[in-house]
């Protein structure tokens, strides 16, 4: 649906207009909230690519320093593909937008056309990885995201799951060394172009090697990554906080500013 506005409907809004001088102080003041958080945003993004490059250093490992193990060989059940599953009233079914960012939002599904029987079969884990199947660019192509509890909930078609075997990987270790420079480079040389989209195979992914030190030693990459991560990413803590609450800061003087009393007719 396509709302239109006429331009007779537009010509009969009224906007406040106050003297040149007061519009001349609140454009000065607006102007350097925009310009702290502009700050913020390129401190957050160099912060960024720090981190970018503190986990891939990290990650990277001598020669014959660990063992390399093709990801097929991690899992404690094969890799497993989704289910496409028209809209109904049925078991609900993760949409794409729900692998977005480290961890899955099982909050972005739908109802699917199945019932619980047919859905279960497909259920999120806590412990599992989903990894993004095809897309239309080489960058988002088989991008992890962790399932941090289990949920009534079922991955789709667009996605493959990962279910690591905790005796051999950690899922947090597992998802930042498939999210490392050394495991996207070999990613993006197996990933296969097919009528405009970028797709993976679960046989691809299962001949993925990976370097997999002990488990005591990938617990504390992941602890050090985990604290890396909080300050970048955490909207709750560092600059992410602090950028989000200049923003509101921001919302809140530009509406006080912006709001004046109607002047008597």
């Amino acid at each position: 649906k396509v709302i239109d506005v006429s331009a007779r409907s537009l010509e009969r809004i009224t906007i406040p207009v106050p003297p040149l001088e007061v519009q001349r102080e609140i454009v000065r003041v607006l102007d350097t909230f925009t310009e702290l958080e502009a700050e913020l945003e390129a401190e957050l993004e160099a912060r960024r690519r720090q981190y970018a490059h503190y986990r891939d250093s990290l990650l990277t490992f001598p020669e014959g320093g660990v063992r390399w193990i093709p990801m097929g060989e991690l899992l404690r059940e094969p890799l497993a593909n989704g289910r496409s599953v028209p809209d109904g009233s049925g078991y609900p079914v993760l949409r794409l937008t729900a692998l977005h960012g480290p961890v899955v939002d099982a909050s972005q599904h739908k109802l699917g056309a199945w019932d619980e029987e047919g859905g279960s079969r497909f259920r999120i884990e806590a412990g599992d990885l989903l990894i993004v199947r095809g897309n239309g660019s080489k960058d988002p192509i088989a991008r992890a995201c962790m399932v941090e509890r289990s949920e009534d909930v079922a991955f789709a078609d667009t996605m493959i799951r990962v279910r690591p075997n905790p005796e051999r990987v950690s899922q947090r270790y597992l998802f930042y060394i498939w999210e490392s420079r050394a495991a996207r480079s070999r990613i993006e040389r197996i990933a296969k172009l097919t009528s405009g989209v970028w797709k993976v195979s679960q046989d691809d992914i299962a001949r993925v090697e990976l370097p997999v030190p002990p488990l005591e030693e990938q617990a504390r990459i992941v602890a050090i990554l985990d604290r890396f991560d909080a300050l970048v990413n955490d909207l709750s803590s560092g600059l992410p906080a602090e950028l989000a609450a200049r923003r509101k800061q921001y919302e809140y003087y530009r509406d006080r500013l912006l709001t004046f009393k109607e002047a008597a007719a």
